[in-house]
């Protein structure tokens, strides 16, 4: 019997996930050298493993965010003032709008990437990631080339808007 292709895929993958787990667990759940082993995984398990490979994911995913955001958190400085100590995102700010002018496609990734990545450490500050000016801009001429590409496809010789 031939397997189909995304069967064959999936497979792949889950005989893969235990091996990464093992490798950052620093312990191996099978320790047969040398030999093959079929393992059935009952259904629980299988959520089980998947859970710990996607918060696995996403660790390694928000550590590697953190590190190539390293540059802008140092931008994030301390401000003293009648009100008391805050932080101040101005430097920042200034930055992730400049690149957002630079490339736009870039700058806004950058500033989705960044804030998602810092979202629980900015919470409760003055950070306004996507309501910066810089943002809304963007966001707007996107929005713009939208609905000017619908109004296009809908106003093509031959063809009437109906309202």
């Amino acid at each position: 019997m031939r397997l189909k292709k995304g069967f064959r895929e999936l497979i792949t993958t889950w005989n893969c996930k235990p091996d990464v787990l093992e490798a950052f667990a620093c312990r191996y759940f099978f320790n047969l050298p040398g030999q093959h082993l079929l393992v059935n995984f009952a259904q629980e398990q299988l959520i089980i493993l998947s859970q710990t490979f996607k918060s696995l994911r996403e660790s390694v995913y928000q550590n590697l965010l953190q590190t190539r955001f390293k540059h802008s958190l140092d931008q994030v400085t301390l401000k003293l003032d009648s009100n008391g100590i805050s932080l101040d995102f101005s430097t920042l700010e200034t930055t992730l709008s400049q690149n957002i002018q630079t490339n736009s496609v870039e700058g806004i990734t950058n500033l989705i990437e960044f804030t998602r990545s810092t979202q629980s450490q900015f919470q409760a500050t003055n950070f306004k990631g996507w309501k910066s000016n810089a943002a809304n801009e963007v966001l707007w001429q996107v929005e713009k080339r939208v609905n000017n590409a619908k109004a296009a496809d809908y106003c093509r010789p031959g063809i009437r808007l109906l309202r």
